[in-house]
């Protein structure tokens, strides 16, 4: 009882400091991220945008200034205090659905979950992009009701239009909202989950249960940008390329190289499908992390979903990092509960260019399904005193978080037609625009630089390369002339064409 009062009286300080730092109503200042995809058109715009030859297309790099933001740091110490009142939590399982091809996977693990009462209700979110896949839906949907009555629900169904450039995620949200109570634990799910330890899954949503500081609870994914930072040393033939933490939560050496997602899976599955112990391998401590991480398989408290309401396009930024900020809470990772995440758009034409990785999930499915035991030989929960730095920052009532802009930031523009490069990752676009500047980041290498597009270096590889066998990947990761960049011509005005160093294709 000490402990507890003690505890509280701590609550109460931080309450009464937070009241002197910030107003009671808050206008806040979102910093709304596109969602960023690969430009997908770029191969067949090749002819256009590499050439053998100059044409007299000259760029000059323009300097992008910034401001520096201050940041507000303040420490949080939390204790994890059982909870002994006897509630009854409604645990809800969602996905947004859905190619054919995964959610054969992915319902095998979802039907053994409904079996054990590992969650109460799975309801379908129809975000598909075909007509098959959407049909597929639907059988799916009627064969699980058929099998575990009232437990299964269809959604979007009948309004989902087959938007394939970018998807309005508010009809979710928006019902999460609505039909939530405090004492329902949503669980948010990608439908290219690959794996998912369902045992273990128990365990998470007893975390999430009596963890009510956490704003997101997410699972140790596989393929996950900021999971795989603090995973590098399980996969020792690459770690030194594991050891940058991605930049703002979004950027990271697997979308930059998506190369390295790929040897990531074939280990994962090879490790499992000699032993299923060797999940083992694969734990980490629990993390706290105050930057924006992708949602690929979240634990939310029901109490939570009063801040989802207006969530339409950017729901990753909102809810791994502009909410959680505003609130001044952390997001966790839960090292113990490990999940596999298949891909992002950006590394799909690796991974998804042959089906050898997709048939090792199939096979590890097949084998770990039938097992029906708890593989984790460690629960682990996190009972140490936490310091949890919340950056943000708020000045004349207005709340910022921090400006990812560096001193490498710039914009590129055609002296000829006075046009600035425009990326549009929606669209898959390379264009030139008035208006519009793409921030790139430069960095200087000896005599060339290499160009980054927000999260992607630019290199011939990406933009017209395939993915041929592993011995061509391996041969990729130590290469990295590919993304190198040359000035050529520099004139007495500072422009140049830009040629790329290994194969003389110009921009």
């Amino acid at each position: 009882m000490k402990n507890i009062k003690n505890f509280i009286n701590i609550k109460k300080k931080k309450f009464n400091f937070l009241k002197k730092k910030f107003s009671k109503k808050y206008i806040y200042k979102i910093l709304k991220y596109k969602k960023i995809y690969f430009y997908k058109n770029i191969k067949k715009n090749y002819k256009n945008i590499l050439q053998k030859k100059k044409f007299n297309i000259k760029f000059i790099i323009q300097k992008k200034y910034f401001i520096n933001k201050k940041i507000l740091n303040i420490n949080f110490k939390n204790k994890i205090i059982k909870n002994d009142n006897i509630k009854i939590y409604n645990v809800k399982f969602y996905v947004f659905l859905g190619r054919e091809k995964n959610m054969k996977i992915l319902h095998n693990y979802v039907e053994i979950c409904l079996q054990n009462n590992i969650f109460n209700e799975y309801h379908m979110y129809d975000f598909s992009r075909n007509i098959n896949d959407h049909n597929f839906i639907k059988s799916e949907f009627n064969r699980l009701n058929s099998i575990y009555i009232n437990k299964i629900f269809l959604h979007n169904f009948d309004k989902n239009n087959f938007d394939k450039v970018k998807t309005n995620w508010n009809p979710f949200y928006k019902e999460l909202y609505e039909n939530t109570n405090k004492n329902d634990i949503i669980i948010k799910c990608d439908d290219d989950i690959l794996f998912i330890d369902i045992y273990s899954l128990k365990n998470a949503i007893n975390d999430r249960i009596n963890d009510k500081k956490s704003f997101l609870i997410h699972s140790n994914c596989i393929n996950n940008g900021i999971c795989t930072y603090y995973q590098q040393n399980i996969y020792s033939k690459i770690k030194d390329k594991l050891n940058i933490y991605p930049t703002g939560g979004i950027m990271g050496i697997i979308f930059e190289k998506p190369e390295i997602a790929y040897a990531i899976h074939n280990q994962f599955t090879n490790d499992l499908l000699t032993d299923l112990e060797n999940l083992n391998k694969y734990i980490i401590n629990d993390v706290y992390v105050n930057t924006r991480i992708s949602i690929n398989f979240i634990l939310i408290n029901g109490s939570d979903t009063k801040y989802f309401k207006n969530i339409t396009y950017n729901d990753e930024y909102e809810l791994s990092s502009f909410i959680p900020e505003k609130l001044c809470r952390y997001n966790k990772i839960k090292g113990d509960f490990i999940t596999s995440h298949l891909s992002y758009s950006l590394q799909e034409k690796i991974i998804l260019h042959r089906d050898d990785i997709l048939n090792k999930y199939i096979k590890l499915m097949n084998k770990y399904i039938p097992f029906n035991k708890n593989l984790i030989i460690k629960y682990n929960i996190n009972e140490h005193i936490l310091n949890s730095s919340i950056r943000s920052y708020k000045k004349n009532n207005i709340y910022t978080v921090k400006n990812w802009n560096t001193n490498n930031s710039f914009s590129i523009k055609n002296v000829e037609t006075n046009k600035y490069i425009y990326i549009d990752y929606e669209l898959g676009d390379i264009t030139l625009s008035d208006i519009n500047k793409a921030t790139f980041e430069i960095i200087k290498k000896n005599n060339s630089i290499q160009i980054k597009l927000g999260i992607y270096y630019l290199t011939r590889y990406n933009a017209v390369g395939n993915f041929k066998n592993e011995t061509i990947l391996f041969k990729y990761l130590k290469d990295e002339s590919e993304k190198e960049l040359i000035l050529e011509d520099i004139d007495e005005n500072n422009t140049f064409f830009l040629k790329f160093l290994r194969n003389n294709f110009y921009l």
